[in-house]
């Protein structure tokens, strides 16, 4: 635990995984976690990103709040079957790549044994399912060589 910084309370971080949160019997909440302890807290900050699957949210739920379906973001473009993915390894420093988010993407770009990844790519993936105005599967255009235009 950690001081607040002055508040004249205490901060808990990495407690551990959280089975539930319910509010306490004054002002407050009670935090479940999965080891068996119990913390009581004034404030509550839940910041769960990585959850992949909405019924890991259930614990959120039963306190009364709603959640959204969680969307991917942040990753590499899935080609099953592609003959692209023969050239796994090679890496492009300055590719540009096209998709159905608006404009050109300019980046480093690696083709792995799946598909496509590197920084260009994951910049890419936050317009990805949810995100945008397209869903999958979608095509991209890639300029292997922006300098020759």
């Amino acid at each position: 635990m950690d001081e607040d910084g002055g508040g004249g309370g205490e901060r808990t971080t990495g407690s551990g995984p959280v089975d539930g949160l319910a509010g306490a019997d004054g002002p407050g909440f009670r935090v479940h976690l999965s080891d068996g302890r119990v913390l009581d807290a004034n404030y509550v900050c839940i910041a769960c990103g990585g959850y992949p699957k909405s019924t890991m949210f259930q614990w959120i739920q039963r306190t009364g709040h709603t959640t959204e379906e969680p969307v991917p973001s942040l990753f590499t473009f899935n080609m099953p079957g592609h003959s692209i993915t023969q050239l796994m390894g090679v890496s492009v420093p300055d590719a540009q790549v096209r998709s159905p988010a608006p404009g050109w993407w300019n980046g480093s770009l690696l083709i792995t044994h799946w598909g496509l990844s590197g920084p260009v790519i994951l910049r890419l993936s936050a317009w990805a399912p949810g995100a945008g105005p397209w869903g999958l599967p979608f095509s991209i255009l890639v300029n292997w060589i922006p300098e020759f235009k």
